[in-house]
């Protein structure tokens, strides 16, 4: 087998296997679940404040 050959093979190999992945991911991240994935990975989760928190925000606003 020349190098070629081998090439081809890997190629051959590979090609259904990122079909296959590229599906998955399509098909996630456009299902209500990725959208809200998304948008949280985007924007970032809400943490409410603390009570600690929030007297050291008013404090720090005074």
């Amino acid at each position: 087998m020349n190098a070629l050959s081998i090439a081809l093979m890997v190629a051959a190999a590979c090609l259904p296997i990122a079909a296959y992945v590229t599906y998955k991911w399509f098909k996630i991240f456009n299902s209500p679940d990725g959208e809200r994935y998304m948008k949280r990975r985007a924007q970032g989760p809400f943490v409410p404040l603390s009570a600690d928190e929030l007297s050291a925000d008013g404090a720090r606003k005074r």
